[in-house]
């Protein structure tokens, strides 16, 4: 029989945004704004507080939220802490657990990459056209923003929008118990490749195969594609190596965030400080007078990649 999620599907909205740490705020915004589909909407002041959650006993940042033109689109959250000031550096390895990369969809992927090629941007790859079982999705291709983050166009039909957010893993078993029976996220599609693939995510002609879930929100229409998807990856050619950044100010994609109808329901369901996932109670943050205080739950998945429950 399946597991019954410890989460009442009913209680997740929706994906809110994904938060990406970056050394240059400014910079990073001009570079997102000119080379996807995200524009700016919202400010994001925070004072010095307690991020109890992130292992932060007083912290501050700036940061903006980006969205595209869709509905219900999931924002991206840059931000650029202050106190403590950014740290390290972005994944090197397509296989490393955490998150790696975010995608966007595009019917004009080839014109997609010559713009980043015009930009003086060197792609991580040639454009990868269909071949052999690799068919959907491609043409495709990644580059990098300037703090190393990996951005992916695909080709889908529709706007041109933030498609998914990636987080790998090192069992995807594991990972699958974890936010579709725990967080009752959806399962919309079990991707497995066994043909190795000349992937884009690096130099190189590199060849790579994989086993992946995509997840979305529980209550999307689920004959139609999601507003936003979270992709969870196992490699299982070459194998997984590495770990989840160990510090929340580590530069790169470091967390995603889901709305849920309350945070102190989802605290006890999930079997509040007696869970080996949440190490803080629920707080309340102030993101400046743009975007207000949320309420913030940050739970952890078995490879200890955080995401923030969040209630607006």
């Amino acid at each position: 029989m399946p597991i019954e999620p410890v989460l009442d599907p009913g209680s997740l909205r929706r994906f809110a945004w994904v938060v990406v740490n970056v050394t240059d705020l400014e910079r990073s915004r001009s570079f997102y704004e000119a080379m996807t589909p995200l524009r700016t909407r919202t400010r994001v002041t925070s004072r010095r507080q307690l991020f109890g959650g992130l292992g932060i006993e007083a912290g501050s940042f700036d940061g903006y939220l980006l969205s595209d033109d869709t509905a219900g689109a999931c924002a991206v959250q840059l931000v650029q802490w202050h106190d403590p000031a950014p740290t390290g550096l972005t994944y090197r390895s397509h296989t490393n657990p955490g998150y790696f990369r975010m995608c966007f969809q595009s019917e004009h992927v080839a014109e997609r990459y010559e713009a980043v090629i015009d930009a003086g941007i060197e792609p991580l790859s040639p454009l990868r056209v269909p071949k052999g079982e690799h068919i959907v999705g491609r043409p495709v291709f990644c580059f990098r923003d300037p703090d190393g983050v990996v951005l992916e166009f695909v080709t889908l039909p529709g706007p041109d929008r933030l498609y998914h957010a990636n987080c790998n893993t090192a069992d995807l078993q594991a990972a699958h118990h974890f936010y579709q029976d725990t967080l009752g996220l959806r399962s919309f599609l079990h991707s497995t490749t066994h043909e190795p693939e000349d992937h884009p995510f690096g130099p190189g002609g590199d060849l790579a195969t994989y086993d992946a879930h995509l997840y979305c929100a529980p209550d999307g229409d689920p004959t139609g594609p999601p507003d936003f998807a979270f992709d969870v990856v196992e490699s299982t050619y070459p194998g997984p190596v590495g770990h989840v950044y160990t510090a929340t100010t580590n530069v790169g994609i470091v967390r995603v965030a889901i709305e849920v109808a309350s945070v102190d329901d989802a605290y006890e369901a999930l079997g509040g400080r007696s869970a080996s996932f949440v190490h803080a109670p629920p707080e309340r943050w102030d993101l400046g007078p743009e975007l207000g205080s949320n309420k913030t739950l940050v739970i952890e998945s078995p490879d200890g990649a955080p995401m923030e429950l969040i209630e607006r």
